[in-house]
């Protein structure tokens, strides 16, 4: 079967469609690898763009995948090792120092993970203050006896001198006051 020019077409539009396809991938190898880089040693994988930036993918013969960290003109990094006096490739820890070192507010967060409320201390300063005005309000807005007693007097759950707004205040300020009223108004 002789081999035409339609068939020529076909091969390089395939071809096209192959290093098209390796591109895509490499370019997925790279953003995978810079995000890993970034949660690992950075703290974060949404720094993985800044990783990725400086990461190349090389495939050798062997169809093994082989990521690098490179410079601005594509070359793979390096740097001297004073212990072995000699250069080794750059490391994704090398690069997640550097990049601290230039952007110190993506250094991993090293504050303690929240506690759980039941455990104790509150996760964060709103809830601690939530807590705090809370008791406030508790310890500072005891029923005194005058109120106790004009509430008796005039039973917010009773028809006739119904209050919506004291019954939540005496609920919130003595509950077993107002189920005494509830249970005297017949509700």
């Amino acid at each position: 079967m002789p081999f035409n020019e339609h068939d020529a077409a076909d091969l390089l539009e395939q071809l096209a469609q192959t290093r098209a396809e390796r591109d895509a991938l490499r370019r997925a190898l790279v953003e995978h690898a810079g995000a890993l880089a970034a949660a690992q040693h950075l703290g974060d994988a949404a720094y993985g763009p800044i990783v990725a930036a400086s990461l190349a993918v090389e495939v050798d013969d062997k169809s093994r995948v082989t990521v690098k960290i490179t410079d601005a003109a594509g070359r793979a990094r390096t740097k001297f090792d004073t212990n072995t006096r000699k250069f080794a490739a750059f490391t994704a820890a090398d690069l997640a120092a550097e990049i601290t070192a230039r952007w110190p507010q993506l250094a991993k967060n090293e504050k303690p993970a929240p506690t759980d409320d039941k455990a104790g201390d509150p996760p964060n300063l709103t809830e601690q203050m939530r807590r705090e005005r809370a008791a406030q309000r508790v310890a500072s807005a005891k029923l005194s006896d005058a109120e106790r007693a004009a509430a008796q007097a005039r039973n917010p759950w009773s028809v006739p001198t119904f209050n919506l707004t004291e019954q939540m205040r005496v609920q919130r300020l003595n509950p077993a006051l107002a189920e005494q009223l509830q249970h005297a108004a017949g509700v």
